[in-house]
């Protein structure tokens, strides 16, 4: 019958809570990644760019973290592994955090459903007809949300005005074109991506 060495176990032991506090860590990236999207958010015009740069600050965030977890057990992983690990963590973070944030927020922030269903619950119940006008109002160009999409795909480059014509800009074309394919490819919603087809 084989006895494991003591020391073999107490090394498994410490790479096992090395692991969890690792875990832990990249968690905390995650976390520190969607406060900072609330927090850009509040000072940039648009979510995407907020989240964007709130997952790359967490993705750095995470890369540091993994590198001084991984950095005290030399003896067992080798300088490369460590780095892979580091870059895997900032990538798997990056997504993790993007995810979280298209997830929820943004899904809250465009969703024609969410403003339904919180009118609906306002109102406790309220009939199709009276429900319609009210849509019609909210979506009406005096409601601002209107505006505040124009501002925003102009603040991130999909538009230009001129002459009080807004125009796509070839970033904007590259943007309707993956939609498109991204409706199809999901069954989305065809009247949004794909123009009721």
């Amino acid at each position: 019958m084989r006895v494991r060495d003591d020391s073999y176990a107490q090394r498994e032991d410490e790479w096992a809570s090395d692991v969890w506090i690792l875990s832990l860590r990249l968690l905390l990236s995650v976390v520190a990644g969607v406060v900072a999207a609330a927090l850009l958010n509040r000072l940039l015009p648009a979510f995407l760019i907020a989240s964007t740069m709130s997952a790359v600050s967490a993705a750095v965030l995470a890369y540091f973290l993994a590198k001084t977890s991984l950095r005290q057990n030399d003896a067992v992983i080798s300088a490369s592994a460590k780095n892979s690990f580091a870059v895997l963590s900032s990538v798997l973070v990056v997504f993790a955090t993007l995810f979280l944030l298209t997830f929820g927020p943004l899904n809250v922030d465009r969703s024609f459903s969410v403003w339904m269903l919180r009118n609906v619950s306002e109102q406790d119940g309220i009939p199709t007809p009276a429900l319609k006008e009210q849509a019609s109002t909210f979506f009406n160009p005096s409601s601002g949300e209107i505006e505040r999409r124009i501002d925003e795909q102009r603040n991130l480059g999909n538009v230009q005005i001129q002459d009080d014509v807004v125009q796509l800009t070839s970033r904007g074309a590259i943007l309707v074109r993956v939609n498109e394919l991204m409706a199809r490819f999901f069954g989305l919603n065809p009247n949004y991506a794909l123009g009721g087809e």
